[in-house]
């Protein structure tokens, strides 16, 4: 990942920290732009070469736009935090980050904890779940891997390759869900 000045097109050596432990070391999927905080989401599990507890971050990770400096209260750094696989799509909106991909669970949760299929909001600041939008029990979320969002106003556009929502709304690849509470539109 690298920041790059618009007007003249140098490297922010600062942000980037570029060299062997600059950076993820996998792919970022999407970001997200929030006040003075980048979110990104992707194949990775580590950030400027941390290893689990010092700069891990699985999946989702919050960084500063200025100095690139992982927020480790969000991501919540090490073998328990973030999410069990790859995140495909990001949208902020008010206090929140909607977050889609091909995870099950959030900060190593178990169904009833922090499940999360497919679908999870996250407060912006602490990265804790919304369980009122996000529903974690077994059939919460949805059937298979979000790959896109777009907000406007209370509502949030989902798509992907799922069929159903909830375990019994029939939504095929695309969804309109209330912001606050997740319930179909």
């Amino acid at each position: 990942m690298a920041k790059v000045d618009l007007t003249s097109g140098n490297l922010d050596q600062v942000f980037t920290n570029s060299g062997a432990n600059g950076g993820f070391n996998s792919t970022v999927n999407a970001l997200a732009v929030s006040g003075t905080s980048l979110y990104a989401g992707g194949g990775f599990n580590a950030y400027r070469s941390g290893t689990y507890g010092a700069n891990s971050a699985n999946f989702l990770a919050k960084v500063d736009l200025t100095s690139g400096n992982l927020d480790q209260v969000f991501t919540n750094s090490g073998a328990n935090g973030g999410l069990n696989s790859t995140v495909n799509a990001l949208a902020a909106s008010g206090s929140f980050l909607f977050v889609g991909g091909n995870f099950t669970q959030y900060r190593s949760g178990t169904y009833g904890a922090n499940s999360a299929n497919y679908l999870a909001k996250v407060d912006l600041s602490s990265g804790n779940l919304d369980q009122t939008f996000t529903q974690t029990s077994a059939s919460g979320g949805m059937d298979s891997t979000v790959n896109a969002f777009a907000v406007s106003g209370t509502t949030v556009y989902v798509g992907g390759a799922f069929v159903t929502y909830r375990g019994g709304y029939f939504t095929p690849y695309l969804g309109a869900l209330d912001t606050t509470s997740g319930s179909p539109k």
